[in-house]
């Protein structure tokens, strides 16, 4: 049997649908319902844009996902050019995803559906003999083996998507071919590479989309930071997991400067009277921070992410369908069913509605050895350092230990230390206490 696609197009879904017994009409509008109602995964070629749109970003003849895409709650059969594969009328581009003042109408040249959801919602069958031909979630076979806690070795959803999404140092440019990893297009990132990208390489995505100043990516934190510069309000930045940036504007997860436009925009009274060119200022800012994070949190790190789980490199585990169920290994396919709800606690659910709980994930490798945890440290402590460079050595200690790193106090002290001030163009030994403050 030859390799079948992750997407499929509406008339191949629908062929698919009708195989199971159900008449055409009635099967066009089933797969318009569960598309509408979020069941199926969709993403689509954008030919054309209308309205405010991106600011300059490159959106036309890129690939856009299912969360992009604000599809239209209430979807006829009519509504889709069947044979062509594509909505009729254009579809709103998601407020979610980028500002809800800011948004585009996109006609689409295709959409394509994922196709283990159609299986899973509309072609659902038992396994028989072994052969699985469709089958729910809630049919497959599970592990037998349950534990009560975590293990010491997993890590919880909203850390692992930094951890195996992201590359733990440079990747080989020899293995990339030429060109940067910012000088992708959109279009251009489902044929990247499978190897993650850097720390590095993100931030460096995240401040070109961004045009800040300065750009941070915390892999232990689970943050991004963006730092502004104006000539004539100051400072200014936005920090928080990118599922919250990506949220609601308010999240309380996500630390803003007063002068942001969340604040600028609007507060519980109404609109807070400032000038219009800072509140179009502030708000293409957001726009562009909102679109960043989107890009490097859906198209970098959760592809890579989905990649390692489907290659077995990281295994996932989950509490199945209560709160306090056993926790248990999940079949890797099954991952990439899930939508997940909330990735700071680790709970999604599946096509059928199924909830997932304190979702964890863990990596098949080896235990890492200490040269190998020493390397890793001193990467990430330049980093660290370049960005913060009075960090402490007992500062740095306790990051590398909140990290997972797993370093003697000898070894910390004498090589990774040293060497890591040293890749970020600092002394080797800091000069002992803190600095003198200035008697002028």
């Amino acid at each position: 049997m030859g390799y079948v696609p992750d997407w499929e197009r509406l008339s191949d879904a629908l062929k698919r649908v009708m195989a199971s017994g159900i008449e055409q009409n009635q099967a066009k509008q089933d797969i318009c319902n569960a598309v509408a109602d979020r069941k199926i995964r969709i993403r689509g070629l954008i030919g054309k844009e209308e309205g405010v749109g991106s600011f300059g970003e490159r959106v036309v003849g890129t690939v856009r996902y299912g969360g992009e895409i604000d599809v239209p709650s209430h979807l006829s059969s009519n509504d889709l050019d069947w044979d062509n594969s594509k909505p009729i009328s254009p579809w709103q581009e998601n407020p979610i995803h980028n500002s809800s003042v800011f948004s585009a109408r996109w006609h689409l040249e295709w959409i394509e559906l994922f196709r283990a959801d159609v299986t899973g919602v509309l072609c659902a069958t038992t396994v028989r003999d072994g052969t699985e031909t469709g089958v729910t979630v809630g049919e497959r076979p599970i592990p037998k083996r349950q534990w009560a806690e975590p293990q010491t070795d997993w890590l919880p959803l909203g850390q692992a998507v930094f951890r195996f999404g992201i590359e733990d140092g440079p990747r080989s440019t020899s293995a990339e071919g030429p060109g940067p990893p910012h000088g992708l297009t959109e279009l251009e990132l489902p044929k990247s590479s499978a190897t993650p990208f850097s720390v590095d390489e993100l931030a460096k995505i995240l401040q070109e989309k961004t045009q800040a100043c300065e750009v941070e990516i915390d892999p232990v934190s689970g943050t991004f930071s963006f730092f502004f510069q104006s000539p004539d309000r100051g400072a200014s930045s936005i920090c928080g997991p990118p599922w919250a940036i990506l949220g609601k504007v308010g999240d309380s997860a996500v630390k803003s400067d007063p002068q942001l436009p969340a604040e600028a925009l609007f507060n519980k009274i109404g609109f807070v009277r400032t000038r219009d060119e800072d509140a179009m200022r502030d708000a293409k800012r957001l726009d562009a921070v909102r679109r960043a994070t989107g890009l490097v949190f859906h198209q970098f790190m959760l592809r890579a992410f989905d990649r390692a789980i489907s290659a077995k490199r990281v295994l996932i585990y989950a509490r199945v369908k209560s709160a306090t169920a056993p926790l248990q290994q999940l079949p890797s396919d099954v991952w990439l069913i899930l939508e997940v709800l909330d990735w700071g606690t680790g709970m999604a659910h599946d096509p059928q509605g199924v909830l997932y709980f304190s979702i964890h994930a863990a990596s098949t490798k080896r235990p890492v050895s200490i040269a190998a945890q020493e390397s890793a440290a001193i990467k990430a402590l330049a980093v660290k350092l370049r960005n913060n460079p009075e960090l402490t050595r007992a500062e740095a200690a306790a990051w590398c230990h909140a990290a997972g790193l797993r370093l003697t106090e000898r070894g910390f002290q004498n090589r990774v230390w040293p060497r890591a001030r040293a890749g970020a163009g600092l002394a080797e030994r800091a000069t002992p206490g803190r600095k003198r403050k200035s008697l002028r």
